[in-house]
């Protein structure tokens, strides 16, 4: 299922260059936070903005939201432990963006998991 999950996350920036016109667009990854389902849902409306953007994406805007998506925390590693993965939702949001697309994303998380992925070094993952 991970695996599933990879090649679609692939798929998914895929199509997101695909949106921009031009062969050698960029994509800008404006910001990808865990955290608090509290905030989850507010963050997601205030980054679409019913398809106007957050203030400086170019509008119109797309969403994509999905269930299961791990953040793997790789430290206990280095102390002879396992790999710490959380299972939350997901949601990303691009612009229209010709020269460099923005992209936002939130995975909805336990508050202190978003906590612990924040100040984590080495940087959490996203699979």
């Amino acid at each position: 299922m991970t695996r599933m999950k990879s090649v679609f996350a692939v798929l998914l920036l895929a199509a997101i260059g695909s949106v921009v016109p031009q062969a050698h667009a960029a994509t800008n990854v404006k910001v990808v936070i865990s955290g608090s389902s509290a905030m989850w849902q507010s963050m997601a409306l205030a980054a679409y903005h019913s398809g106007k953007c957050v203030s400086g994406g170019t509008k119109p805007c797309f969403h994509y939201t999905a269930k299961n998506f791990n953040l793997a925390d790789t430290r206990p590693t280095t102390k002879g432990g396992s790999t710490a993965v959380d299972t939350g939702s997901i949601w990303i949001v691009w612009d229209s963006n010709t020269t460099a697309t923005n992209v936002w994303a939130y995975i909805k998380v336990d508050s202190l998991v978003g906590t612990r992925c924040y100040f984590a070094q080495p940087h959490v993952t996203l699979r």
